[in-house]
């Protein structure tokens, strides 16, 4: 049993408006790359940021008038297909330095006041618990999903990223709290990750689900790009000029300088367990 071929339907491509989806997103990260080095209030980075801002606000005026646009936009405001995008959006953005966070941590020699001084093979080996925890997550939250609703498993998936940020706080100084860190933050993610498709695909039409989708992937990999960016940045920034490691500015200064004086301790000891 075989079913009939689809009728032949001439390919459309939307050039226009990749073309300014692309810029738009292009400038953006651009923005966040270099804002430490061109300045945040420079004009460099302000026209960057403006005219990428505006590279994105003609696409979606765009969108909504061609007659085969590149996304359907109007799908995209539906409550599941809405919530699914914001969902990855927030958790790649929210999430992701985690990874680099713990790679770095690990890397660091404890005579920065921090970290395990772990060679870069030992260091990189922390990501193998995420990618194991999130391949199980993605399994087993199908089921849990069809049991009971893909936003539970999407609520659930929030509170185990959640722990595990605070188990990184507690319990950074170890190779097993890092290893765990790494495994609860991967069963968070594989399981958001595994039932947003589900929630899109009961959102719009089945002629739309392609699309749909593809944005979905498009807004999951422009956060982790923005994501990695805004990693980099946030080192840069904690940095201090000629130093090796990112250290902790400590607002207290002594009497004969007005300065601000760095400490060698990070992250600050307010957060330490």
């Amino acid at each position: 049993m075989a079913l009939p071929d689809s009728p032949a339907r001439p390919a459309r491509v939307d050039v226009t408006g990749a073309v300014l989806l692309g810029a738009g997103i292009a400038g953006l990260l651009l923005v966040l790359a270099q804002g430490p080095a061109w300045g945040w209030t420079s004009a460099a980075t302000l026209a960057g940021a403006v005219t990428s801002v505006a590279l994105l606000a003609v696409w979606i005026g765009w969108e909504q008038r061609v007659r085969h646009p590149l996304i359907e936009l109007r799908l995209l405001g539906r409550r599941p297909v809405l919530a699914a995008n914001l969902t990855v959006f927030l958790i790649a953005v929210g999430f992701y330095p985690l990874m680099s966070l713990v790679v770095r941590f690990a890397q660091t020699p404890p005579a920065a006041g921090y970290g395990l001084g772990a060679p870069v093979v030992v260091a990189a080996a922390m990501l193998t618990p995420f990618s194991l925890a999130s391949f199980a997550a993605s399994r087993l939250a199908a089921r849990a999903a069809r049991r009971t609703s893909a936003e539970f498993v999407v609520a659930a998936s929030c509170v185990l990223l959640i722990a595990s940020m605070v188990l990184f706080l507690v319990a950074r100084d170890s190779y097993p709290g890092l290893v765990a860190v790494m495994a609860v933050s991967g069963l968070g993610v594989g399981s958001a990750y595994a039932v947003n498709p589900l929630q899109i695909t009961a959102g719009v039409p089945a002629s739309e689900t392609g699309s749909a989708i593809s944005f979905y992937q498009l807004v999951r990999t422009v956060a982790y790009a923005i994501a990695s960016a805004l990693s980099a940045t946030v080192l840069v920034l904690s940095t201090p000029a000629g130093a090796g490691f990112p250290r902790t500015p400590v607002t207290a200064s002594p009497p004969e300088s007005a300065s601000p004086s760095w400490s060698p301790r990070w992250p600050p000891a307010s957060y330490s367990s």
